[in-house]
């Protein structure tokens, strides 16, 4: 009988973390710790690439004291059992090991935990990440990206409005409502005019919480369109 035992792995810097993980194929769960107003929980999440937003049921954000407010923004998932509407709430901490993300929206869904999992783990966490999988070791090793917006979490709670005048000349101006309806300041946010197939980047420097940053602009020289489509493109807390 010859003995196995997986190899070493190898050394981690501070901003990576190696966690073990449970299941097989596509369906890997990873201890995760949620954190909100000074309560902890730790559980098991699925690790799913497929999924843009973390979940988790009603019971456990009971739990971590999490109020879902009848105002929460509501977002369509995508489950086994078909689309589906969700409410968003912010949860305070999301902890990998000792590695954590601050202000992670979290949506409501029964239907997304499991025996094995009380939700999955969606891109706004995991994407903050570059991801490898030990299979030898039965590990999930996380290190944490030079760049990552915060655009998924931030999204639900900013509320972008744009009014546009073309003079005569075809000088137009923008002016830009971006109004923050989460608990956290937005630090900075970018918004994406466009404009058939022209487009442009709006720096938004910071909107407090329940606050409204207005930005004005001119807009460069450009064709006439049909209508100008504005979405928020990247966002930091």
């Amino acid at each position: 009988v010859v003995a196995f035992s997986a190899p070493a792995g190898a050394p981690l810097d501070a901003h990576e973390i190696a966690l073990p993980y449970d299941g097989e194929g596509r369906r890997l769960s990873v201890p995760i710790v949620f954190q909100h107003r000074g309560r902890t929980r730790e559980t098991y999440m699925m690790f799913d690439t497929g999924a843009t937003y973390t979940t988790l049921p009603a019971e456990v954000l009971r739990e971590l004291g999490v109020t879902v407010p009848a105002n929460a923004p509501v977002l369509t998932l995508s489950t086994a059992n078909g689309p589906r509407q969700a409410q968003v709430v912010l949860v305070d901490k999301v902890w990998m090991g000792d590695l954590f993300l601050e202000g992670v929206a979290v949506t409501t869904c029964e239907d997304c935990a499991s025996s094995d999992s009380a939700g999955l783990l969606g891109l706004n966490v995991s994407g903050a990440f570059n991801i490898t999988i030990d299979a030898d070791r039965r590990e999930v090793v996380f290190s944490r990206r030079e760049q990552f917006d915060r655009h998924l979490d931030v999204r639900p709670y900013a509320d972008l409005s744009a009014h546009f005048v073309r003079y005569p000349g075809g000088r137009v101006e923008l002016t830009l409502d971006v109004e923050n309806l989460a608990v956290r300041a937005i630090g900075r946010a970018e918004a994406r005019v466009s404009c058939g197939g022209e487009g442009w980047i709006i720096d938004v420097e910071g909107v407090d919480a329940g606050g409204t940053t207005t930005v004005h602009r001119r807009l460069p020289e450009h064709d006439r369109c049909d209508g100008y489509e504005v979405r928020l493109e990247r966002a930091w807390w």
